[in-house]
């Protein structure tokens, strides 16, 4: 939970309202400064609202400082921490406004900083190195502290200029990555037109070549039973032609009709025969041409398939 600030007005030593640690108390966790429309998250820890919304950007809603999860609608206004802001800003604008070296007196004594505590991180004055609320506290003149967070802060802008350097590296990695992925994504379309082309024409060039056959196959069996048919017609034919003689023979004299006798039976026994039945083998085969179609493809295919 984020500690509330309660700073005193009795002279008993305790912060007052414009002291370092009460102003850290009033910095936003994210940009490191003053609030603006502070926010407070279920879990307690405040936030300026604008830094805690792109902070959840395109990343999980959970607290930057505790990481419990969290919600865009769970943000409460702290108007308490945002008059608070108000209150220490004019106060400081106030101070700057009276000019130079009276707004850089201790503000609890009066007297010129000429200490900084290592502990506070504060500027303290001579009565506020012996004061209680500093007593056991390193202590370094000002001048020496100044010198040594100088080189501090120089040591870590050297540090930031090497990290960005490298983050400037990866970015020239990924840009590298970009321009090649964009340049392979291209060929390797070419090519996979290229292999499902081939693909394609294979099963258009089987697809011909089987129907040719079943073409093929549908006109020989055609011209067969063509053949038939006209045969069949031409013996038909023929026994209505003898059925029509025989009705004329069944007209004649007794005399007559016994003496073409023995030729009228000789006759009708050429034509006494049953016509041939359907031989097997005059449907078109099915299977042959659909039965394991795709398997039979496949098996072809495999020989103009390369790894």
């Amino acid at each position: 939970m984020e500690k509330e600030a309660h700073p005193s007005c009795s002279p008993s030593g305790a912060s007052p309202p414009s002291s370092p640690k009460f102003k850290e108390e009033l910095l936003c966790p994210i940009c490191y400064d003053p609030f603006r429309e502070a926010v407070t998250l279920p879990c307690g820890h405040n936030f300026c609202k604008g830094c805690v919304s792109k902070s959840w950007e395109n990343r999980r809603h959970a607290c930057p400082v505790c990481k419990e999860n969290s919600r865009l609608e769970d943000l409460r206004v702290n108007h308490t921490l945002n008059n608070l802001v108000e209150l220490i800003l004019k106060e400081e604008g106030r101070r700057k406004s009276r000019g130079g070296a009276a707004s850089a007196l201790c503000p609890i004594h009066g007297e010129d900083p000429k200490f900084f505590c290592l502990e506070d991180k504060e500027l303290a004055c001579f009565s506020c190195r012996n004061s209680k609320e500093h007593e056991g506290h390193k202590m370094r003149p000002v001048r020496e502290a100044a010198a040594d967070f100088r080189a501090k802060l120089g040591n870590m802008e050297s540090s930031l200029r090497d990290k960005a350097k490298d983050f400037g590296a990866v970015r020239r990695s990924y840009e590298s990555i970009s321009r090649h992925n964009q340049a392979e994504s291209a060929r390797l379309e070419r090519q996979v037109r290229r292999e499902f082309e081939r693909l394609h024409q294979f099963l258009r060039d089987e697809e011909k070549a089987l129907l040719a056959r079943l073409r093929e196959e549908a006109r020989g069996k055609q011209e067969a039973i063509r053949e038939k048919m006209e045969r069949l017609e031409e013996e038909s034919q023929a026994l209505l032609r003898e059925a029509l003689r025989l009705q004329a023979d069944l007209k004649e004299d007794d005399v007559t009709f016994l003496m073409t006798h023995k030729n009228r039976k000789r006759r009708i026994a050429c034509t006494a025969e049953e016509p041939e039945a359907v031989p097997p083998g005059m449907l078109l085969d099915v299977a042959k041409y659909l039965g394991s179609l795709q398997y039979n493809v496949w098996k072809k295919m495999l020989d103009i398939i390369t790894v």
